[in-house]
């Protein structure tokens, strides 16, 4: 497990070594016409519901979330309060800290609450490109989940058992009226043993449009197009046949944002679910949350 913490660690140093000595803001900045979707700074503009990375904030940026997260379905409940904290380091590089914490789960007759898997990501945008009416950008993130819980059915905190390290790469491009981004990213979990959880993959993409602007409100709408795939667990290197497969959802949300404050809210409607063996399937998924800057 030690080599996985160790490649992490090298990574996440070079990718602030580039920032720190390759960082875009030694570039002169193009300031956009403060009109539509730039009426509001950075760290306001519409975003990801469900997907993964473009938290890209200003230098000096602190935001604070709160977000529940709930999937429902026949015999199958998962409720979820999230904690979070996002720092701009520089202009292009930005620093986010969760807390996820089960509030009441359930699936068939297994219940399960308490502290999840905390993550600390690093995101870097290492290509901007600035217009007066657009921003074109790619970004790349890395982060590490700790494993905060317990993975036994008896015990009230809950995990995904081993280390975990999130990889992924975003890409997005916004006007005054559109907004629109593909991601992609994986979920890689070190080898545990006896319980082995399957990594996860991702691959999600969004095009939002502006509704209007108002008294220094931004409203929005974004469509989300959401899949994951993952592999089985494993119990003693033996893969559990109701465990892994491939879903995909829809998702449309609100967006709803001043100067200090964001609230965004959507639901998800699966698509497609290609699930492995006999499990559960969801109804729909709920998403919200609410964010200020200080």
């Amino acid at each position: 497990m030690h080599k996985y913490i160790y490649i992490n660690t090298v990574v996440l140093i070079c990718l602030i070594w580039f920032q720190n000595n390759y960082s875009a803001d030694s570039n002169p900045a193009i300031e956009q016409i403060p009109i539509g979707n730039f009426a509001l700074p950075t760290s306001q503009r519409l975003s990801p519901l469900f997907g993964q990375g473009q938290n890209i904030v200003d230098k000096g940026d602190l935001l604070l979330y709160i977000d529940f997260l709930n999937f429902s379905g026949y015999h199958l409940s998962y409720r979820n309060i999230l904690f979070s904290c996002l720092y701009g380091l520089t202009n292009t590089s930005s620093l986010y800290v969760f807390l996820p914490i089960n509030i009441g789960s359930k699936q068939e007759q297994i219940k399960t609450a308490g502290l999840d898997d905390i993550l600390v990501q690093f995101e870097y945008a290492y290509y901007n490109k600035e217009y007066t009416d657009a921003i074109n950008s790619f970004t790349a993130f890395i982060g590490l989940y700790l494993p905060s819980g317990s993975t036994k059915l008896d015990n009230l905190s809950v995990s995904s058992g081993p280390l975990g390290f999130t990889l992924g790469a975003t890409a997005s491009h916004l006007s005054v009226q559109w907004y629109a981004y593909l991601s992609a990213a994986t979920i890689l979990r070190t080898p545990h043993i006896p319980n082995d959880i399957g990594n996860s993959y991702f691959y999600q993409s969004g095009l939002g449009h502006l509704i209007g602007n108002k008294d220094g409100w931004m409203c929005c709408c974004l469509l989300e197009m959401n899949g994951t795939y993952s592999n089985r667990n494993k119990i003693l290197e033996i893969p559990e046949n109701n465990t892994g497969g491939n879903f995909i959802f829809l998702a449309p949300s609100f967006y709803l944002a001043n100067e200090h404050a964001i609230l965004q809210f959507g639901l998800g409607i699966p698509i497609s679910q290609h699930l492995f063996g006999l499990q559960a399937k969801t109804d729909y998924i709920f998403n919200g949350y609410f964010s200020y800057k200080f």
